[in-house]
């Protein structure tokens, strides 16, 4: 039993030694975009909070549906932009800065950004991804126009859609991790574990009790003759 517990022991420590050994670039990937995904849940969670405490204060604030579709329009745009900086992240821990893909990240990056500021100084016109809205409206409506309440509520709804988009980002992103970390894993297969015998090996108990039987039994018959003989000589000499 005791050598079945160690044989197993030595297999799982084995497997635990080699996976924290394997220290790949999957696994730098993988622990890097978790603790962003950490972060970015933590702040989900305050805009959640902070977005109810307000609506439950002024029982919420009516906004125009053009304003809705800005804001998602403005959270999917922050949700690519923390995408790529995430990847430009990774990259710039596993290659040189001259890699192109990280060049080409730096281009996307840097237009997003002026994607943005465009919808947040209130352009006429936005084009991303398919997204045209019409030139003669203002995506986001000047703030001198709208109500202190109306845009307290445009900026914390905003800044919840942002967070819920880049956590939905991060969680895909590391999804797609795992996978590559575990394409990369170092393991092997147990074919069989080791178990306790069901019956005893060494020593057989039932040859033992034969042979020793057996041997008592010869020896005995030995001893009889052997007696008898000398009683017999005894008499002759008599």
């Amino acid at each position: 039993t005791l050598s079945a517990i160690v044989a197993n022991e030595v297999i799982d420590s084995l497997q635990t030694i080699l996976n924290q050994k394997a220290y790949t670039n999957a696994k730098r990937n993988r622990l890097f975009i978790e603790e962003q995904v950490n972060i970015a849940k933590k702040n989900l969670q305050m805009a959640e909070d902070e977005f109810r405490e307000f609506q439950e204060k002024y029982n919420a604030v009516a906004i125009d549906k053009q304003m809705e579709e800005s804001i998602k329009l403005y959270a999917e745009l922050v949700g690519m932009l923390s995408e790529r900086e995430v990847k430009l992240g990774v990259l710039k821990k596993i290659t040189t800065p001259d890699n192109p893909e990280a060049i080409a990240l730096e281009h996307e990056i840097r237009e997003i950004k002026r994607k943005l500021k465009e919808l947040e100084e209130g352009q006429k016109k936005a084009d991303l991804k398919g997204y045209v809205l019409d030139p003669t409206k203002k995506i986001i409506i000047p703030i001198e126009n709208v109500p202190n309440l109306a845009i307290e509520y445009i900026r914390r709804r905003r800044e919840l859609e942002i967070q819920n988009e880049i956590y939905k980002v991060l969680l895909t992103s590391l999804e797609k991790a795992k996978i590559e970390e575990a394409k990369e894993d170092v393991s092997f297969q147990v074919i069989d574990y080791a178990y306790p015998p069901r019956y005893r090996f060494k020593p057989k108990r039932k040859l033992i009790v034969a042979v020793a039987f057996t041997s008592s039994l010869l020896l005995g018959i030995f001893l009889a003759l052997l007696i008898e003989s000398i009683d017999k000589r005894k008499k002759q000499q008599s």
